[in-house]
């Protein structure tokens, strides 16, 4: 007697389990082509089992199933048409296997669908609207091996929650993915009084969960210290209802891949004053700490600072993050007996002048005058080291038209 044959002997059966199994082909081609073997089944778990490849039509007998779990056992293909008749799924777990790549069309008959889920395979590679048109309450893809979602990825998916966390590779960026952020999951944990929560490892709130917290309230630190996280989210810090707090933030994170910050980062940190980023490469640009008007210090490897720089005649000038950083003369074979047009150097626009700025300027010999416009409300940061190797002869005077303090020796290391 074949499976179809004795399935329909069982008209009222709704749930069927299959465990330690070969095969999970309970629909041969005899019950695909007789329409009184269609099975009533509604509910179809089938674990641990063998099974490596799903072929197409493989459940077209159950076309009255709502809730398939293929879940802890060695399924590493998917082909198009393998859940074709079963338009009346709902829920669709394919978790704990061996899945690498989830490709277009495989889901696109499953009309009803409200559930998928993904979790802990191996999956890399998502095709390009492989979710187009599906309308689900929960997508879960956590515990895969994604690196990279790209804006097509989720394109044409309404879902209310997506859950990719524990993807180790995988770098937030939630307007790249055109996905909503809010509907991204969120898993948190508490430290003391003070919650953190985080999306895909990056930092999206941080608030106290005392009870009718105030601002008055006696913390126990003004640091924040963070570890495990791979970014800041966009407005992380704006909502919480202890922004003002904190004074120093420090961050630590070991992943050889980039820790991605924003300007929008900060946002509500007003009273910041300590930044200390052990954080490894990083990209930082000349708008990032815009928010943080009482910034006095950060710590981190400057070498990993983003480079800007104008040409101005010919002359190239360089900042990061608005400090001025070098000024050469670009024309080649440059040798010091060219005759510059200026012995002025005139800048504007730039918040500091960095350590070093001029030790390995082609042209430093040159200037005599160095003339700056800064028109910010915060202050303007110079070091002793600022002027290592300025060689003019004689420094005669400094002039400045706002309130100023000059340490003692400031100028020492002009030479």
């Amino acid at each position: 007697m074949g499976s179809c044959q004795l399935f329909s002997n069982l008209s009222e059966l709704k749930s069927f389990v299959i465990t330690h199994h070969n095969t999970i082909d309970i629909c041969h081609e005899t019950c695909n082509n007789d329409n009184n073997n269609k099975l009533n089944i509604v509910y179809l778990r089938y674990t641990i089992g063998k099974v490596k490849n799903l072929r197409p039509l493989v459940f077209s007998c159950l076309d009255k199933l709502e809730n398939l779990d293929i879940s802890n056992g060695s399924l590493e293909i998917i082909e198009n048409g393998a859940f074709n008749g079963l338009e009346k799924l709902k829920s669709l777990t394919l978790s704990s296997n061996k899945l690498t790549h989830i490709g277009r069309n495989i889901f696109e008959k499953l009309i009803n669908l409200n559930s998928l889920i993904l979790r802990n395979n191996k999956i890399n590679n998502i095709d390009d609207q492989t979710f187009d048109k599906q309308t689900l309450s929960s997508l879960d893809l956590s515990y895969n091996e994604l690196k990279f979602i790209n804006k097509y990825t989720f394109y044409g998916i309404e879902c209310k929650h997506v859950y990719v966390g524990n993807n180790d590779k995988l770098i937030e960026n939630f307007i790249a993915w055109n996905v909503d952020e809010s509907k991204i999951q969120t898993d948190c944990i508490v430290q003391g009084i003070i919650q953190i929560c985080t999306k895909l490892n990056s930092l999206s709130s941080v608030d106290v969960i005392i009870h009718d917290f105030s601002p008055d309230f006696p913390l126990p630190s003004s640091k924040l210290e963070l570890s495990g996280i791979s970014s800041i989210g966009r407005n992380a810090f704006n909502n919480s209802n202890i922004n003002a707090h904190f004074k120093v933030l420090e961050i630590h994170y070991t992943e050889n891949h980039e820790f991605i910050i924003y300007p929008e980062s900060f946002e509500g940190l007003i009273n910041l004053e300590d930044l200390i980023l052990n954080v490894g490469a990083i990209t930082l640009t000349n708008n990032l700490f815009d928010k943080l008007k009482s910034l006095n210090a950060w710590n981190f490897d400057e070498f990993k600072i983003q480079t800007d720089c104008i040409i101005q005649g010919i002359l190239q000038i360089c900042t990061k993050l608005n400090a001025l950083s070098s000024v050469d003369v670009i024309i080649h074979d440059f040798s010091p007996d060219f005759p510059l047009p200026s012995s002025k150097l005139e800048l504007s626009g730039i918040s500091s002048i960095g350590r070093n700025a001029f030790q390995n300027s082609n042209i430093n010999v040159y200037f005599k005058v160095l003339e700056i416009h800064y028109t910010e409300n915060h202050k303007f940061i110079i070091y002793p080291e600022s002027f290592e190797t300025w060689r003019i002869p004689q420094f005669t005077a400094a002039h400045m038209n706002e309130k100023y303090y000059i340490e003692k020796h400031f100028f020492a290391a002009r030479g």
